[in-house]
């Protein structure tokens, strides 16, 4: 198979201050296709094109968005919980059809099947809803990369069933990377009696077992202030529909 045609980068200009760099060479593999707003307020590459017999000059997004637009994985945090922060993840996903949205169930969960900007993905999410939240926003190879790991297959309770008789497995999707995570395991409310244990810590996930009791609710949400970094759970069959849909996807 050819190599693409290569690519001189003459320079590269920051809209903010117009500095100038002088680049090797780079070559690009991939187009990316898309109104242009999605790439508003990043900087450009100014490339020219090296083909025999000919000298095209073209105009491509930097790498910055090259590496960041790719197909994506969506948490809401705190949506449609006890009656608060309603919205309809189905008519978000129906209204965001040209990202490629796929909603997953209630509480807005999201596959994003187009490349699409952190930013422009972010900002589109936030005019469809009627409220402040978080919106935690994962590449999709991070997700796939997780459940790869197979995170829950050394925990007794779980080799019993997919979670257990009254086992839930769950995932916190952290709003950032935990700069010095906790020592592990972390049981709540003691190691001998726990309600909630916490597994492990991948990139931006805290994995964890809880009990199908009342009072293990609670201790969700301190396990997010123990942490210091807003989080957002789902269960980790929502984590697995996401990576079917994704593997699906993915070219062979």
């Amino acid at each position: 198979m050819p190599f693409p045609p290569f690519f001189i980068i003459i320079s590269l200009l920051y809209r903010s201050s117009r500095k100038r760099r002088i680049f090797h060479f780079a070559y690009a593999k991939d187009r990316i296709a898309g109104p242009a707003s999605h790439y508003e307020g990043h900087e450009l590459y100014y490339i020219w094109s090296v083909l025999p017999n000919s000298s095209i000059f073209h105009l491509l997004a930097p790498s910055s968005i090259l590496l960041a637009a790719m197909p994506s994985v969506v948490f809401l945090r705190a949506v449609n919980v006890g009656g608060t922060n309603r919205c309809q993840p189905a008519l978000i996903a129906k209204e965001l059809a040209k990202f490629g949205v796929v909603n997953i169930g209630a509480v807005g969960t999201f596959v994003v099947r187009e490349a699409v900007s952190e930013s422009a993905l972010r900002a589109a999410i936030a005019k469809k809803l009627p409220f402040k939240c978080e919106i935690m926003i994962c590449p999709a190879r991070d997700i796939i990369k997780l459940a790869s790991k197979d995170p829950f297959s050394h925990e007794p309770p779980v080799r019993l069933g997919p979670s257990g008789p009254d086992i839930t497995r769950f995932v916190n999707v952290l709003a950032k990377k935990l700069r010095t995570p906790p020592p592990l395991p972390l049981s709540l409310p003691s190691d001998d009696d726990w309600l909630l244990k916490t597994i492990a810590i991948e990139n931006r996930f805290v994995l964890g077992l809880y009990r199908r009791e009342m009072k293990a609710i609670s201790y969700l949400g301190k396990i997010e202030k123990l942490l210091g970094v807003p989080a957002t759970t789902r269960n980790w069959n929502t984590i697995e529909k996401v990576v079917k849909i994704l593997r699906r996807d993915a070219p062979d």
